[in-house]
C-alpha cells in the first residue's frame, strides 16, 4: 500500500518522524520514527498508557510486567525493561516489532490521513530497525482485517456507549449469543458496567485479557444497529475525561424524579455492590421503572420513607446491617411493612429460603440475576397479581 509517508521511505534519503493523525477523530495521532528505508518504532502519540497496558498483556502475558513511569517516552521505557535484565534482547526486539506493527496496522485503516513530517524528531538510541516493506507487509494483514469489519470509524481508541435505553436490546443479542450460565451471567455485568463508563477499546481489551479486534467481531452487529454508540477518543478539550459525566456512582446515588404525567413504579434497591446495582438499573429502567439505588444499607430507612418504593431488592450479605436484619426492622415500620421485598442471594437452598421467609422477605433471586426472571419477578410483584412466593 503506497502511501505519502510510506513514499519518502522508500526513497532511503531521510529520516525523523511522521504524525500521522485520522481525520475522523484527531485527538488520536500516531507516530511513525525511521532511519532511511528501516522503520526504527510506530506508537501512539496519545492514550500511550491504555494501549500499551493492554498490548504488554496481550503479547508478554508470560512475563513480569515493569512499573512503567508514564513521563517517559514509551520506547526508553521498554529498554529500560530490557537494561534492568528483566527482559532479553530477542524479547525486547519481538516486543518492539509487534507493537510498531499494531500501531501501523492502525495507521493503514485511516482513510486519507492527516501527515505530518518532523525531520528534527528521533529515537536518539536506536536498538532496532525492520525494513519497511516487510514491516508494512506484516501490519497490512492485520489492517484487513479491520477494514472487513466496515465497522465506521471504529478503531482501538474509539469510547463504546450502551444507552440505558438500549439495555433489553443488549440482552436479547447476548442471550441469543451465548447461554446464560453463571459465568455468562457475570460476562454480562461486566459489559453493563463498563459500557456505561464509556472506556476505549484497549481499556476493555486489557480487563478481558483480549485482542480489541475480538471484541468489535463479537459485537459487530450491536455496532451496526447503533445499540453501541461509538465515541471518540476524548471527549473534553483537555482530553482529561474517559468517564460519563454521569458515572455508574452518580447513576446509582441520584434521586429519580417522578414524571407527572407518567408515574413509573419506583423499585428500591439496596446492596452494596456498584455492579450489581448497574446492573439491575439499567435492566429495570429499560422496560419502564425507576431504580432506587442504595449503597448505604444505614441510610435506607430514610430513603424508603421517602420515596415509597412499589417493591425493595435487597442484598442479604451486606456490612453494618445484613438483609435479613434489615428486612425485620422493615416489618416493625408502619409505612413500609407492606412493601414486598425480594433477597438477593449468591446462595441457594431450603436454609436461605428459611431465612428469609422468617425476615419477611417475599421471595429471593439468586445472584448473578438472570435478567429475564429479574423482569418477570418484578413485574408480578407490582401488579395486582402479586402473592408471597416462599410459601
Amino acid at each position: 500500500m503506497e502511501t505519502q509517508w510510506s513514499q519518502v521511505i522508500a526513497e532511503g534519503y531521510q529520516a525523523g518522524c511522521f504524525q500521522i493523525t485520522n481525520p475522523q477523530d484527531t485527538s488520536v495521532a500516531w507516530c511513525l520514527y525511521f532511519n532511511g528505508k528501516n522503520i526504527e518504532y510506530v506508537t501512539s502519540k496519545t492514550g500511550k498508557k491504555q494501549r500499551l497496558s493492554c498490548l504488554l498483556k496481550l503479547f508478554m502475558n508470560e512475563v513480569s510486567l515493569p512499573d512503567l513511569q508514564w513521563q517517559k517516552e514509551e520506547y526508553q521505557n521498554l529498554c529500560n525493561w530490557w537494561k534492568s535484565k528483566q527482559l532479553s534482547q530477542s524479547e525486547l526486539h519481538k516486543l518492539l516489532f509487534q507493537l510498531s506493527q499494531e500501531a501501523l496496522a492502525q495507521i493503514l485503516t485511516i482513510n486519507r490521513p492527516l501527515v505530518n513530517f518532523f525531520p528534527t524528531h528521533k529515537i536518539s538510541f536506536s536498538v532496532t530497525a525492520y525494513p519497511s516493506e516487510m514491516l508494512l507487509q506484516s501490519a497490512e494483514k492485520s489492517s484487513q482485517k479491520w477494514q472487513q469489519l466496515s465497522i465506521d470509524g471504529i478503531t482501538p481508541f474509539s469510547r463504546l456507549y450502551l444507552n440505558p435505553e438500549k439495555t433489553y436490546e443488549f440482552y436479547q443479542f447476548w442471550k441469543q449469543q451465548n447461554s446464560l450460565s453463571q459465568s455468562n451471567s457475570r460476562k454480562i455485568s461486566f459489559w453493563l458496567l463498563n459500557l456505561a463508563q464509556k472506556k476505549c477499546l484497549y481499556e476493555l481489551a486489557e480487563e478481558r485479557g483480549v485482542n480489541p479486534l475480538k471484541i468489535v467481531y463479537h459485537f459487530r452487529e450491536l455496532f451496526k444497529q447503533k445499540v453501541i454508540e461509538i465515541f471518540p477518543f476524548e471527549d473534553n478539550p483537555d482530553g482529561s475525561s474517559n468517564m460519563l459525566n454521569n458515572s455508574p456512582l452518580n447513576f446509582i446515588r441520584s434521586s429519580p424524579q417522578v414524571s407527572i404525567s407518567e408515574p413509573k413504579p419506583i423499585i428500591a434497591c439496596i446492596d452494596d455492590s456498584q455492579t450489581v446495582q448497574l446492573q439491575i438499573k439499567r435492566v429495570l429502567e429499560a422496560v419502564g421503572y425507576q431504580v432506587l439505588g442504595i449503597t448505604d444499607p444505614v441510610s435506607s430507612l430514610t430513603l424508603l420513607v421517602r420515596h415509597q418504593p412499589s417493591l425493595i431488592l435487597m442484598d442479604i450479605k451486606m456490612p453494618e446491617i445484613d438483609g435479613h436484619q434489615l428486612s425485620q426492622m422493615l416489618q416493625k415500620s408502619r409505612t413500609l411493612k407492606d412493601i414486598p421485598i425480594v433477597m438477593l442471594t449468591a446462595e441457594d437452598g431450603m436454609v436461605t429460603r428459611l431465612q428469609s421467609k422468617l425476615s419477611g422477605a417475599s421471595y429471593y433471586l439468586k445472584k448473578p440475576c438472570n435478567i429475564d426472571e429479574l423482569i418477570k419477578i418484578v413485574k408480578r410483584f407490582t401488579s395486582n397479581e402479586s402473592a408471597n412466593w416462599l410459601n
